[in-house]
């Protein structure tokens, strides 16, 4: 839309980044799904799924996210 010259509204912003923020959060269930389905060795420290899980936390506790 931007690219064809249109300037989006509050309101357009708005539901965008709600949609952002949504579907961040939702990644970070799933990713939570998969934790407790992988067992307790899901987060040892040479598992990537523990990094993994933790990116998508940290990145979700940034500011602006809730």
């Amino acid at each position: 839309m931007v690219a064809a010259g249109h300037v989006p509204t509050f309101a357009e912003r708005a539901a965008g980044r709600r949609t952002q923020v949504r579907d961040a959060w939702r990644a970070v269930q799933a990713m939570n799904e998969i934790v407790v389905r992988s067992g307790g060795n899901a987060m040892r420290n040479d598992n990537p799924i523990q990094r993994f899980w933790r990116d998508a936390h940290v990145t979700c506790s940034g500011r602006g996210a809730w």
